[in-house]
């Protein structure tokens, strides 16, 4: 598919026009590790026809995060980060071989976990360095997992999207505490009798990280 392979090409591309900027900035690398704790918003449900209609409702997603990252430059930093987000799911299946002009009949529901685990990098801007308070952006790349209760397996894929997030030194430490949106996107191919399609979806964080 043409964005599974655009998609990392620009974010290749980027990397070899920010790098020699970052590289001869008068700063030092700075290094930070933090945590954050994810929700998502995030509502769909998924249906499938064939012997029986099956509807799988996913929302509410909660997790956490661990990140390492390094700011060469003021105006740059490189994010590494694995995370897991985890939806409620709902299945409800429904019988298709039912005499014309009935409503089809509830066969069974079942609720547990749709889960995500994805490591991703992010290369982000900070317009404004040096401030208490910053804003930063970016695009982010990286690779999902699934863990699924109560449905079909579902393949790993690729993952991108972008964030944008502000954040505030706490007192005079080497503490930050930080807010971040973020909006991601999975690349799914369909095949024959899939459940699943492309994931979308929005996420809010809160963080705190120490520069060392």
């Amino acid at each position: 598919m043409l964005t599974r392979k655009f998609v990392p090409l620009v974010f290749v591309a980027a990397l070899f026009l920010v790098t020699p900027h970052a590289v001869s900035a008068q700063q030092d690398g700075r290094w930070s590790l933090g945590a954050r704790v994810l929700y998502s918003p995030y509502s769909h449900t998924y249906r499938y026809s064939y012997l029986s209609s099956d509807y799988l409702k996913i929302e509410d997603g909660t997790g956490a995060e661990l990140f390492v990252a390094l700011r060469p430059s003021p105006r740059i930093s490189w994010e590494a980060a694995v995370s897991e987000l985890t939806f409620d799911a709902n299945l409800s299946v429904y019988n298709n071989l039912h005499p014309p002009g009935e409503p089809s009949p509830l066969i069974g529901t079942a609720s547990g976990d749709y889960g995500l685990r994805f490591g991703t990098l992010a290369l982000l801007f900070h317009p404004l360095p040096g401030r208490r308070y910053e804003v930063y952006l970016g695009p982010v790349l990286g690779w999902t997992t699934y863990r699924i209760d109560i449905a079909q397996h579902r393949e790993d894929e690729l993952i991108y999207g972008g964030k944008i997030g502000l954040s505030t030194r706490v007192a005079s430490s080497r503490w930050r505490a930080m807010l971040e949106y973020r909006y991601l996107q999975t690349e799914h191919e369909t095949t024959d009798r899939d459940l699943y399609g492309s994931l979308a979806f929005p996420t809010v964080s809160l963080g705190l990280a120490y520069d060392f």
